[in-house]
């Protein structure tokens, strides 16, 4: 294998490793959702080695001092840029503007950690800049994410009240996302002590962003049939399914919102369906709860509360 073919290879296996990592997206938003603004630090330590990693993949080349310099730094930058764009089809990872001045930040650092630049001074003002950087983008993050990741975090554990105070709270700190507006508007609904009047209009917000999300359909027609608008609910909903029909809710949905309108054969289909679907689900309880209530009984029933919460 030539030498320019090995480093080429050797630039893909970073890009590989950079990707892999990206797909335990599961642990890692685990760790940040605790931790808001930890992923910035992370990032810098990242990609002061990849810069490392690629300066040391250049030196196979015959390569001039400054031209392998400016290389090893693009090629850095560029599997940021990658990585990033990656996370976007990823689940639980997204596309950051924040996570791509963090990496830039790293490849400064590694830059002034190798000593690379013509002076000392310079070396050090580098080092000084990605640091500060860094941390800055590192305390925005947690200022903009904590109220939000804390929402989330007593939304796992089923304590929709106060996951709904901290989304508010977000939303009075400025946070500003469709998804955030998706996840509010379900909170307002399903707490119980929300407002119904506000999640509809944090859903239609959200749809106005995302106008093919089936998530975001049924979040707006669940809030329409609260706000006693079911027949508009019906058309949002049944998008929803037609999109995404193994969402966890969406037969319970459509079955609150068939029997609201009088159409007892339809809702009982969807809410057996809820059931025998997602049987452990407390969208599955709350179906067998509707469908004793009209009288129905199922031949293997989950057990039977009034928890609500998904």
């Amino acid at each position: 294998m030539g030498t320019v073919a090995l480093v080429l290879c050797g630039v893909a296996g970073l890009s590989l490793l950079l990707a892999s990592e990206s797909l335990e997206a599961g642990r890692i938003f685990d760790f940040t959702l605790r931790f808001p603004g930890s992923d910035k630090i992370a990032h810098l330590i990242q990609y002061a080695l990849v810069f490392f990693a690629v300066w040391w993949l250049l030196g196979k080349l015959a390569l001039r001092h400054t031209t392998r310099v400016v290389t090893a730094a693009l090629i850095a930058f560029l599997l940021g840029i990658g990585d990033e764009l990656f996370q976007r089809f990823v689940a639980y990872r997204s596309y950051e503007y924040a996570d791509m001045a963090a990496n830039a930040c790293g490849v400064l650092l590694g830059l002034g950690l190798a000593g690379l630049l013509p002076s000392r001074r310079l070396a050090r003002a580098a080092i000084t800049v990605a640091v500060i950087g860094a941390f800055a983008l590192a305390a925005y993050s947690y200022r903009t994410l904590h109220h939000f990741n804390s929402g989330l975090l007593y939304a796992r554990e089923g304590n929709l009240p106060k996951a709904l105070l901290e989304y508010r709270a977000a939303l009075h700190e400025g946070m500003d996302a469709p998804s955030f507006f998706n996840e509010l508007a379900w909170i307002e609904v399903e707490s119980g002590v929300g407002d119904i009047g506000a999640a509809v209009s944090y859903a239609e917000r959200a749809l106005a962003a995302t106008p093919h999300s089936a998530d975001v359909l049924d979040t707006y027609g669940w809030a329409l049939h609260h706000a006693g608008r079911s027949r508009e609910a019906l058309s949002l909903l049944e998008r929803a399914y037609a999109g995404k029909p193994k969402m966890f809710c969406i037969h319970y949905h459509l079955g609150e919102v068939y029997a609201a309108l009088g159409d007892p054969a339809k809702a009982e289909f969807h809410l057996r369906e809820q059931v025998r679907l997602f049987p452990g689900g407390s969208e599955a309880r709350r179906a067998a709860v509707s469908l004793q209530r009209r009288g129905l009984v199922l031949t293997s029933a989950p057990p039977v509360t009034t928890a609500t919460g998904s």
